[in-house]
Formats: C-alpha cells, sequence, structure tokens
C-alpha cells in the first residue's frame, strides 16, 4: 500500500469516527430529552393532585419515585368522580387511583380531555344554533381547583346535582 493510499484509508477511518461521534451524541441529547419530558409529565400530575412523594434507591443505585395522596388530593378525586357522574366524556379510573398510579391517572384525563376539546371546537363550528357546553377548561378547573363556571353550575342543575362549590 503506498502512502497516498494509507493516508486515504486514515482520513476516512477519522471521517467515519467524526460520524459515529455526532450521530452518537444526538442519541444521547434524544435520550434525555425524553427524560426531561417524563420527568416533567411527572411533575404536572404530582402538582395537579398535590401527591406526596418519597424516593427508594434501588439495589441498581438507580432511584425509584414514588407518589402518594395527600389531604388535598382527595376533595380533587371527588370532583373527577363528581365529574365523571355527570359528564358521558369523562371517566373515573377508580382502579388508576386505587393503586396509586397517579401518571396514569393523570395522563388518562388529560386526553378525555383533549379529545373533548376536540369535540367542543366541532360543535363550535357548526352555524346551527347550538347547546351550551361545558368546556375541557372548565371540567379541568373544577377538579383541579373547585372552580365552578356558569356552564358547569347549569349543567349540575341539569343532573340534578346540587354542587354548593363553597363548602368544598
Amino acid at each position: 500500500m503506498t502512502k497516498r493510499h494509507l493516508k486515504l484509508a486514515i482520513m476516512i477511518l477519522i471521517i467515519s469516527a467524526v460520524i459515529f461521534s455526532i450521530n452518537k451524541c444526538q442519541e444521547v441529547k434524544e435520550e434525555k430529552l425524553e427524560e426531561v419530558e417524563e420527568i416533567s409529565w411527572y411533575e404536572f400530575a404530582l402538582r395537579f393532585f398535590e401527591l406526596g412523594t418519597y424516593y427508594e434507591r434501588l439495589e441498581d443505585g438507580s432511584i425509584e419515585t414514588h407518589f402518594f395522596p395527600t389531604d388535598r388530593t382527595q376533595p380533587k378525586v371527588d370532583r373527577w368522580k363528581l365529574a365523571a357522574e355527570v359528564f358521558p366524556f369523562v371517566e373515573y379510573p377508580e382502579d388508576l387511583i386505587s393503586e396509586n398510579r397517579w401518571v396514569e391517572a393523570f395522563d388518562l384525563l388529560e386526553n378525555l380531555l383533549y379529545e373533548y376539546d376536540d369535540y367542543y371546537e366541532s360543535k363550535d363550528e357548526e352555524e346551527e344554533e347550538q347547546e351550551t357546553l361545558v368546556t375541557d377548561e372548565d371540567v379541568e378547573g373544577f377538579i383541579e381547583s373547585n372552580e365552578v363556571s356558569d356552564n358547569l353550575q347549569q349543567a349540575f342543575e341539569e343532573a340534578g346535582i346540587d354542587y354548593d362549590w363553597d363548602d368544598r
């Protein structure tokens, strides 16, 4: 092999190593981004339900996070149950909540509200006169912080529920 071929082979090896390194760095960045997104979703669930947390170090050295309900969690769960009784698009996941699977429960609620928002927006675009609808923000605000809009109050009354939101 001549010097020229040797230089060419070394250049190809160097370029290949650089390309491999760039690809590997990109993979690591994507993994970190996914991890950050997952942690952020956990934080949303934690804040929404006002959960407590405790941490457990596993044998492999990693840390596992556990969530548990606090005294401020139960009123939110009760309001979610009530919303499920009134609105057919709201599902109350008793099994997830009883098993402390709060992130999955939060994910379910967010998906239900997202789907309902699509329905609400489609009704809003229709030109014909429409019924008074409760928005997804009304339901989420009710579950999270006991906010009762006029439309929500009307829906409770129509369902035969006398909800006095001042007492909750």
